[in-house]
């Protein structure tokens, strides 16, 4: 009975004595997805511009966004971007066409963070150009939906 019992005594400590090894391995994310989740953004944002909707435009923005334009003042949080950008509409002309093209997204290693590059074209109904420029845009993963957390844009020279 005593070697029984040192026996299972030394089974219970060598078994207490291994180390488990976890790996924690994270799919890498699908940049090609996010670039299909970005554009959809982009296309319900330039709808809503077009509209002149400011409240469809919203949502695209997180509530601590920062925007930079060149020539422009900063625009701090979704307030002054509603603010500035309600100001900006009452000037676009009627028929205006906005088109944001993305060039590249960028993921962070677990998805929740996105740097995104492209272009943007303003038209008249006539689809003639009436500006056209680049951005960089930083989105942040909040409750499942990505949301543009920083954005700068630049216009091309005319």
């Amino acid at each position: 009975m005593k070697n029984t019992f040192l026996l299972l005594l030394i089974a219970a400590a060598m078994a207490s004595c291994e180390t488990k090894v976890e790996t924690n391995v994270t799919e890498a994310p699908d940049a090609g997805k996010i670039k299909t989740e970005i554009e959809a953004m982009e296309q319900a944002y330039a709808k809503a511009l077009e509209a002149r909707n400011i409240e469809g435009i919203m949502p695209y923005y997180a509530d601590n966004a920062e925007s930079y334009e060149g020539g422009n003042a900063p625009m701090i949080g979704k307030a002054s971007l509603k603010e500035q950008m309600s100001k900006q509409m009452t000037s676009m002309p009627a028929g205006m066409k906005v088109n944001f093209t993305t060039k590249d997204v960028m993921p962070s290693s677990d998805g929740m963070q996105v740097v995104e590059t492209g272009s943007y074209m303003v038209s008249d109904s006539t689809s003639a150009k009436m500006s056209a420029g680049n951005f960089l845009a930083v989105f942040q993963k909040k409750d499942g939906k990505y949301q543009c957390v920083r954005e700068m844009i630049t216009a091309e020279k005319k």
